[in-house]
């Protein structure tokens, strides 16, 4: 909650508002785009098979492209192939960024809130006041 406020601070608050409006229009296009959304992680994470006589038994590892995503409440993890990779790179990029995306929309409207109801306490008039100045 914003401390108390006056009348000389309610030029800064319009100034505030009218900033959060801009980054939020910042951030509609990614809100708008038409990219599929992939809930997950594709990553390049190099394994070892387990077997003593294999090459990764020595340190050269072997490549893989993993995909991870939630199931269940849980945290899966599936071989995808390097073709599968490059295909679902982009969409899991695009869900990590719709995600920040929305986390900063949150965060404004948040502040956005904040800062109209400081608005409000600098403009509001005090009824017994005004019912004096008849």
């Amino acid at each position: 909650m914003m401390p108390y406020m006056t009348k000389s601070d309610l030029s800064a608050l319009r100034r505030r508002l009218l900033a959060i409006h801009a980054e939020m229009a910042k951030l509609l296009p990614i809100f708008l785009g038409r990219e599929a959304l992939l809930p997950g992680y594709a990553t390049y994470q190099p394994r070892t098979c387990g077997r003593p006589g294999c090459r990764c038994a020595a340190g050269e590892r072997h490549p893989a492209w993993i995909l991870q995503f939630r199931e269940g409440g849980r945290v899966r993890c599936r071989s995808i192939g390097e073709a599968g990779y490059e295909r679902l790179r982009g969409p899991a990029e695009s869900y990590r960024r719709f995600r920040g995306a929305r986390a900063a929309w949150n965060r404004l409207m948040r502040e956005a809130r904040e800062t109209l109801g400081a608005i409000e306490r600098v403009r509001a008039m005090d009824p017994w006041r005004a019912l004096e100045e008849r």
